[in-house]
């Protein structure tokens, strides 16, 4: 755009206290530029010092699939649940003529498959059952607010039935199973596997470094004691992960309110 000559010089400031001194000699002729730049204030040691502008906050990340905390709501079916294991433990502490605990004799012998349900319901002691609530009602309220009702209780539960059949095949018959360890297991490796499929903010050796950390700092043991089913906590980790990929293109992670 060509621009009419014009007397004298223009001046022109602005924050930065950078002025131009420009002179025009006739329209369309170069433009002869004087700057006067101050340096910038450096440190002791001649680095430069930052000016306020550079310390802009950075916009906020959206936050991850698996970056929000689910609603309190979705906590209802894992605390009743809960609480029909501790009903129906009482009963098992209290009224001799009942028995649900699971052995090999009882399910493949006498055919008595209830027992790989009714199993999962019932514990020890007291111990036992508080050992099963914590990690029953935090990874219930996970997969059930982020999955649906479709892999808690309901998959959850197949998983668990499965590592008990498994796991009274492989004890000898006479040897009873309680507890929902193995279903428990089953239900941390689901997540697992759910978790290395969907979470899309860190990239893939990341999210199985963190998942394999994981799985060692809780799942393995640092003690051993004789009356814990350790092959209940095998199976159900097997189940679990065989599960999870055979969920995987049915399932897709949901907002958690």
């Amino acid at each position: 755009m060509e621009q009419e000559a014009s007397q004298g010089p223009w001046l022109a400031g602005g924050n930065s206290r950078v002025y131009f001194l420009r002179e025009v000699r006739e329209a369309g002729a170069e433009v002869e530029v004087l700057s006067d730049v101050p340096e910038r204030p450096r440190g002791p040691r001649g680095e430069l010092i930052p000016e306020a502008w550079e310390f802009r906050p950075a916009p906020r990340r959206a936050l991850g699939v698996f970056e929000r905390w689910p609603s309190r709501r979705h906590m209802l079916v894992p605390i009743l649940i809960a609480a029909s294991f501790f009903v129906i433990s009482l009963l098992q502490w209290n009224v001799p003529s009942f028995n649900g605990a699971a052995s090999g004799a009882a399910v493949f012998a006498r055919g008595e498959w209830w027992r790989v349900v009714s199993a999962l319901f019932v514990h020890g002691d007291l111990g036992h059952l508080a050992s099963n609530l914590l990690p029953f009602l935090f990874f219930g309220w996970m997969i059930q607010a982020y999955f649906g009702f479709w892999l808690f209780p309901a998959f959850s539960f197949l998983v668990g039935m499965v590592s008990n059949a498994v796991t009274v095949a492989l004890y000898p018959p006479t040897a009873q199973l309680v507890g929902a360890s193995g279903m428990i297991y089953g239900m941390i490796a689901l997540w697992l596997v759910l978790y290395l499929r969907f979470d899309k903010e860190r990239r893939t050796p990341v999210r199985v470094m963190r998942a394999i950390g994981f799985a060692l700092l809780l799942l393995f043991p640092s003690t051993y004691e004789p009356q814990v089913s350790y092959l209940a906590h095998a199976s159900g980790f097997a189940a679990g992960v065989a599960g999870g990929f055979i969920a995987l293109p049915f399932v897709s992670p949901r907002h958690p309110a």
